[in-house]
């Protein structure tokens, strides 16, 4: 019954709903206090619960990852990135509490010539394997989307270089997987399936699908024609249902697929996509997947 909305300005409120209809502001954090020049269509993310019991409140923008308490909005602090880097993804959690997302430097336009993971521990402070390179095969290119997998895989979405999986353990691009540029224009947070299997779609109309190899097993086109409707992705993550459909948000329309073999939400880490279909970006309320 509490949501956590952040507007494209950067103001950020905690609302609570009773369920009669009547939502009430708990809080908010506005101007200065509240996010700088964030990333539109950004969702704040929630960590572990403090010693009061409370989880804190996780916002990212281009130059800062800042940190509020979810009770009263308090300012806790601010991680500033390396100077020249802008933050191109969305923010996820892992299993530890930190935060991960993808800042490019070196920027040509619209795009970037490198590419950098970076990681937040809970206290604030980068982690040891933060600021670890992301090699591409393109020269110029915009990682927009991350969501974490299996196997230490972390699955990137591109602007223009198709999808990117990326090994954390080693640090290392494990494989890229591209197709013709009509196709490829820019791709949503992937999602991983417990068998592996990988979901994910692309700007403007396209659906994808791979092994847990990261082979490509099939695509399809959602657009049928009609421009009045066009699918229009936006971009869109798919989502896993337990019952093994695979939902693809496109434009006007959801589209369900129906998966061959035992397709089930992974254990990722990161919730929204690992079994939590609520999508309420608390890590301590996910589904246990068996």
């Amino acid at each position: 019954n509490r949501v956590i909305a952040l507007t494209d300005n950067g103001n950020l409120y905690h609302i609570r709903d009773l369920g009669q209809g009547s939502p009430s502001e708990e809080w908010a954090r506005t101007g200065e206090e509240g996010v700088p020049d964030p990333k539109p269509g950004t969702q704040p993310i929630l960590g572990f619960p403090d010693e009061t019991g409370h989880p804190p409140i996780r916002v990212l923008g281009t130059k800062v990852l800042r940190s509020y308490g979810a009770a009263a909005g308090k300012l806790l602090g601010d991680y500033p990135l390396p100077e020249g880097y802008v933050a191109t993804s969305n923010p996820v959690m892992d299993e530890e509490g930190n935060v991960l997302f993808v800042a490019g430097a070196d920027p040509d336009g619209q795009y970037f010539g490198r590419h950098y993971l970076l990681v937040v521990q809970p206290d604030g402070t980068a982690a040891a394997e933060s600021n670890a390179e992301i090699a591409l095969p393109a020269s110029k290119t915009k990682i927009v989307a991350m969501s974490i997998g299996i196997k230490d895989w972390l699955l990137m979405g591109t602007s223009n270089a198709g999808l990117v999986i990326f090994n954390r353990a080693d640090g290392e691009v494990y494989k890229t997987v591209s197709g013709s540029a009509e196709n490829f224009l820019e791709v949503a947070p992937p999602v991983q399936a417990a068998n592996g299997m990988i979901f994910f779609g692309v700007f403007p109309s396209y659906i994808y699908a791979l092994d847990e190899t990261g082979e490509d097993c099939w695509s399809h086109d959602l657009d049928e024609g009609d421009s009045s409707i066009g699918a229009q992705l936006q971009p869109a993550s798919p989502l896993i249902l337990p019952s093994g459909k695979v939902l693809f948000h496109a434009g006007n329309y959801l589209v369900g697929i129906d998966c061959d073999g035992a397709i089930a939400p992974s254990n990722s880490p990161w919730p929204r996509f690992g079994g939590n279909d609520r999508n309420t970006g608390n890590i301590a309320d996910s589904v246990s997947v068996e």
